[in-house]
């Protein structure tokens, strides 16, 4: 029997991490169910406006980015008329200061990680295992979630960025094969990953005072609440550029397109100026 295709479901197939969206679009548009009738330009106005009430633009752009491609998906086979409806998902780019973890930060999670060896499969132990693995490696979660033992050979990981088609080598990191070997068995929500990332920081300690622009404004907030899964790549990339690698480099381990791309993920943690520079500022 063939299932009767929706466009929930082919949301769900092409977003499993995001069924919030859908949740969000369901209360916007105050609907049980979001249909193919329901995707219309007076519609998606509506959901602009809900969720501008809600989510900083930055997210915003991202959830509507996710949105439009389905909404793509949707008219490409014919199930919806129109698709100039996402040209009403769109927001302005705000100034946005991102924070990634120290060295340090990231061992305090590796002892709290190690912690839980020998337990059984826990949310808190699965999202861990994935987001150690983008911190060791930089890859997206995507690719993390896709990653195998046959990725691993001679100390080497290799794998092709399910987004970028970019092949990405690097040294594998002594984790990455227990890593690999203990990933979940189930798909969680961004939302329960992120909400677990800063949980799992608060009890490491992480909770020291950081100032940054955050959704349009400066704010002083513990460096926990401020954490999220994004957070493992930026430390990836942040962490190898402050010991000194070359961006060009950090750029193709991290399978990036281009290093502008990379430079969006680099986060400085501690500019080291030298006596020259350091005698310009008296």
């Amino acid at each position: 029997m063939v299932m009767k295709q929706t466009f929930e479901s082919i949301f769900m197939m092409h977003s499993p991490g995001h069924e919030f969206l859908l949740q969000r679009m369901r209360a916007a548009l105050e609907v049980d169910e979001v249909r193919f009738s329901d995707i219309t330009s007076v519609n998606m106005i509506k959901f602009r406006e809900y969720m501008m009430g809600e989510v900083a633009n930055n997210s915003l752009k991202t959830y509507f980015a996710i949105i439009k491609s389905v909404i793509n998906i949707c008219h490409g086979d014919g199930l919806i008329k129109s698709n100039k409806c996402v040209s009403e998902l769109h927001v302005k780019a705000e100034p946005q200061q991102n924070v990634a973890l120290t060295h340090d930060e990231i061992k305090l999670f590796e002892e709290y990680y190690d912690k839980l060896d020998g337990f059984a499969h826990t949310t808190e132990k699965d999202v861990l295992t994935l987001f150690l693995m983008e911190i060791y490696c930089g890859a997206r979660g995507i690719d993390c979630e896709a990653l195998t033992l046959s990725n691993l050979s001679d100390g080497k990981l290799s794998y092709v960025s399910k987004k970028t088609r970019v092949l990405a080598v690097l040294p594998a990191h002594k984790r990455m094969e227990y890593l690999i070997s203990h990933k979940p068995h189930k798909q969680y929500s961004r939302v329960t990953k992120n909400r677990i990332v800063k949980e799992v920081a608060r009890k490491c300690g992480i909770t020291y005072p950081v100032s940054i622009f955050y959704h349009g404004k400066q704010v002083t907030k513990p460096k926990y609440e401020l954490l999220s899964l994004h957070c493992a790549r930026r430390s990836f990339v942040s962490n190898l550029i402050d010991m000194g690698v070359p961006i060009t480099a950090v750029s193709k381990l991290a399978g990036h397109k281009s290093v502008s791309m990379t430079q969006r993920y680099y986060v400085t943690q501690d500019i080291q100026l030298d006596a020259k520079a350091m005698a310009f500022f008296g």
